[in-house]
């Protein structure tokens, strides 16, 4: 059983099975979890590199656990094979929203933007695809959180993600719990090629319309990713919905977070970042409990303009049936 070369973990599991009988008999359960513990936390991290992935200490030592007569082993080897299969199955959904986001606008369901169309018509590679497969090309994915509230900001996400490993958990943002929201934001910031937050003010909202806040909000922060990156590097704009016709190499998504790695991370910064936001205005404005419904219109909050008003960060336009 070569296992030297996995580091700690697989030295681990190495001492502990048998050399001439493969089993773990000899080993106490106290040290056979030990090196459950330490073989799933050198595997199951939040980051996953493909290239050093190896799960072949973890699936010897199941295999071994599988065959010792006792209980308190087996179950520990149940345990731990079904948490490798939900692991793999999540390293799975998330190399699709990877893959699509290296492929977005190709064949993947995008509303518009001139690369879908070209490979629909003439099916020959762009000048954009080749900068992306060739690593100069950026691929930006951007989406939009708080077009609805009744007060705050529209905050608008945008994330160049380093593609050399996978960030486990990516989904829209709306399906994850706040939790888990924030550790993958922190994860995101740290490890993204560039982030971008954006944003348009319940005043800017009021005097151009949730619309035409939304497009600049966007257009802004396309402008400062091509600052960083130079406009002739992006090759891609991936937008979560319908298209905005903010970039000549836009593509749009219809549910986007749900299927592009990009937009997806876009929208857990934004999320996070308005969340944090609506929390601290909760401070100036106690009231409205914004700390809770973060400017949306639940009943409470409804409740607290037809009692005392409207503030300067709530949107006059959304709640003129109110007061």
């Amino acid at each position: 059983m070569q296992l030297l070369q996995y580091g700690r973990a697989g030295h681990l599991v190495k001492r502990i099975i048998d050399v001439d009988t493969k089993d773990i008999k000899a080993s106490s359960v106290k040290e056979i979890e030990e090196a459950f513990s330490l073989t799933e936390e050198s595997l199951f991290a939040p980051l996953y590199y493909p290239q050093r992935f190896d799960a072949a200490p973890l699936m010897a030592l199941i295999g071994a656990a599988q065959e010792d007569p006792r209980k308190a082993v087996l179950k520990r080897a149940e345990t731990a094979q079904k948490r490798l299969y939900r692991y793999l199955e999540e390293v799975e959904r998330t190399r699709k929203l990877y893959e699509e986001d290296g492929a977005a606008g190709t064949d993947l369901g995008a509303v518009g933007g001139p690369l879908a169309n070209a490979a629909k018509s003439s099916g020959a590679e762009t000048a954009e695809g080749r900068a992306v497969a060739d690593g100069a090309g950026v691929v930006v994915g951007l989406d939009e959180v708080g077009r609805g509230p009744l007060a705050g900001p529209v905050v608008i996400g945008a994330v160049v993600l380093d593609t050399s490993f996978y960030i486990l958990g990516l989904n829209d943002s709306k399906k994850l719990s706040p939790k888990k929201r924030e550790e993958l934001a922190a994860i995101i910031h740290s490890h993204a090629k560039a982030v971008i937050l954006e944003q348009n003010t319940a005043q800017q909202i009021d005097e151009k319309g949730i619309g035409r806040a939304v497009r600049d909000a966007f257009f802004g922060a396309v402008q400062r990713i091509e600052d960083r990156f130079g406009a002739e590097k992006i090759a891609r704009v991936c937008i979560d919905g319908l298209p905005l016709h903010i970039h000549p190499n836009e593509c749009a998504f219809v549910k986007g977070d749900n299927k592009i790695a990009s937009i997806a991370a876009a929208s857990i910064v934004a999320k996070v970042a308005r969340d944090k936001y609506m929390k601290e205005l909760a401070a100036s404005y106690p009231a409205y409990g914004f700390e809770k419904n973060k400017g949306y219109g639940s009943a409470e909050h409804i409740a607290a303009i037809k009692a005392v008003g409207l503030s300067d960060v709530h949107r006059k336009s959304f709640c003129s049936h109110f007061v």
